[in-house]
């Protein structure tokens, strides 16, 4: 762990100067392992993004029914034709092709959901209702990606996007711009057809 906090940032992933891992993060609760959360393969306009997670239900092993449920919805809403763009993508439990897995935390109750996709984590209350916890598991899986939100306030959607998965709760649709952000976002380990 210290090396991490210590040693510069081989893939030059952070806006520091410095291009030290920690570029501002607290070194116990911010870690970078390996510096990729998802694995984009891109053939022309065809893009397949496998993403790598693991599962804790209140600290204690994930009812296997919630991990079907999380892992369709993001599949579900990271994948279609968006623009001239045809995504899949898939959902595996555990490390991926040398990736650490992302960890999706399930908290029974009501609460508010959120990602952070600098140590690939999201947090998902299923007491919100079955179709609310399936577009969030959606949503939060667009940020441990690469996406921004793209509403303000309670949830209003920005000009544009008021029929997007980030932008409107309840909405599944990415714009093309949006898979170009997956393609550039230092986090995700991108390989191109040759």
């Amino acid at each position: 762990m210290l090396g991490l906090w210590i040693s510069v940032d081989a893939k030059r992933q952070f806006s520091s100067p410095y291009l030290y891992m920690g570029n501002g993060f607290n070194p116990i609760t911010g870690f970078d392992p390996d510096g990729n959360r998802a694995y984009v393969e891109i053939d022309g306009t065809t893009v397949n993004i496998t993403i790598p997670v693991i599962f804790t239900y209140e600290n204690k092993p994930c009812p296997l029914n919630i991990q079907k449920d999380v892992m369709a919805a993001m599949e579900k809403g990271l994948s279609g034709k968006f623009g001239e763009y045809d995504v899949k993508t898939t959902v595996v439990r555990g490390a991926y092709k040398g990736m650490m897995a992302n960890e999706i935390t399930i908290q029974s109750g009501n609460g508010r959901a959120f990602a952070n996709r600098i140590n690939g984590t999201a947090t998902l209350f299923e007491g919100v209702g079955k179709e609310s916890f399936k577009y969030t598991s959606a949503h939060e899986g667009g940020h441990l990606v690469g996406l921004d939100d793209k509403y303000v306030g309670k949830n209003i959607p920005f000009k544009g996007y008021e029929d997007n998965l980030m932008g409107k709760h309840g909405e599944w649709d990415l714009k093309p711009s949006q898979v170009e952000e997956i393609f550039n976002h230092p986090e995700n380990e991108i390989h191109e057809a040759e």
